[in-house]
């Protein structure tokens, strides 16, 4: 299983009501999804096993919702320089 991310423009709950109808379409195909409303991105995470980033972010636009493959940077401890 893969775990994909996306930085989206989700931050109310009607764009979360219309990003679930998006992903309605691709049922069956991923395992669950969350959307972080308070994180500065809204990250969209999706665990798949058969779905490719270009297939959700097709099927959020088609919704009015901007989405954007997202990958972290190496070092995510935002300890770690002190």
């Amino acid at each position: 299983m893969k775990t994909l991310l996306f930085r989206t423009n989700i931050d109310c709950p009607s764009r979360l009501a219309q990003a679930s109808y998006g992903l309605d379409g691709l049922r069956g195909r991923y395992y669950r999804y969350s959307v972080d409303l308070l994180e500065a991105n809204h990250l969209l995470t999706i665990d798949t096993e058969s779905l490719q980033s270009q297939e959700i972010i097709q099927a959020m636009q088609k919704k009015g919702i901007t989405c954007k493959e997202f990958r972290p940077a190496k070092n995510t401890n935002q300890y770690a320089n002190f």
